[in-house]
């Protein structure tokens, strides 16, 4: 990273990045130092306009009411550099940019690999105790992903898990809807146990797993995956994609 030394190409880039509007003009309301797992020193800013967002530390000091011009690169989003009160503070190479997709690449497989061995037991021991049919389920999803396991299977173990307990406290459809409707403090006094780190969509599909339970257990089965909505069907592994790779360390899948 540069600081206020860009070379010839760079400065060409900022200045057609200029040109074609590609930054966001903003002034600093307060800002704090942070230490990023991947980037290292950072700078956390919030802006008069209420926008955040982390720059480098480069050691040049910033104050409240600095103007901070931000570069983004449009296809990726990455911040690619930032001006401080019309000079320029750090600007990216392109050698930069693809080193840092590289690193939060990795850093994102690391990360993966490391919670899965941390919750391999638990997903084991979890998956065992489920009805036949949600074993299906999960199956389903191992078969048509290679790696559903590593990827999605804590987040769809959750709704599955959730949903058994919905079903075996409340036992019928009518109840299950009745109890869907209550806030979430009552909602606890007539299902114990459901895991707390739900968020709307996976609450969502473990009460919508339950309903569904208590009237076709097949449809148990058949029902897309619980981030299939947002990642697709072919990628969850609700259904066959010959297009799948082994994206992790080969030991993982053992």
């Amino acid at each position: 990273m540069k600081k206020f030394n860009l070379t010839a190409l760079e400065q060409v880039e900022r200045y057609r990045m200029i040109v074609t509007k590609r930054y966001g003009d903003y002034v600093v309301n307060s800002f704090r130092y942070i230490n990023n797992e991947i980037f290292g020193r950072m700078i956390s800013i919030d802006t008069m306009e209420n926008v955040s967002f982390n720059i480098p530390d480069t050691g040049i000091k910033i104050k409240k009411n600095d103007a901070i011009r931000l570069y983004q690169d449009v296809t990726t989003g990455q911040n690619i550099g930032a001006d401080l009160n019309g000079e320029p503070l750090y600007f990216l190479s392109s050698q930069e940019r693809r080193d840092m997709t590289l690193k939060v690449k990795q850093h994102r497989i690391n990360k993966a690999v490391q919670d899965y061995k941390k919750n391999k037991r638990k997903l084991d021991a979890a998956y065992n105790k489920l009805p036949i049919h949600f074993k299906k389920r999960i199956d389903k999803f191992r078969k048509n992903n290679i790696n559903f396991r590593i990827d999605y299977e804590t987040y769809e173990m959750m709704c599955c898990v959730d949903a058994v307990k919905i079903y075996k406290q409340l036992k019928t459809s009518k109840k299950i809807e009745k109890w869907a409707k209550l806030s979430w403090k009552e909602q606890k006094k007539q299902v114990h146990g459901l895991d707390k780190g739900h968020s709307g969509n996976s609450f969502f599909m473990a009460t919508n797993l339950a309903w569904i339970y208590s009237r076709d257990k097949n449809g148990v089965v058949k029902l897309y995956g619980a981030l299939a909505p947002l990642v697709g069907s072919e990628e969850y592994g609700c259904v066959p994609n010959p297009n799948h790779e082994k994206k992790y360390p080969r030991e993982v899948y053992q």
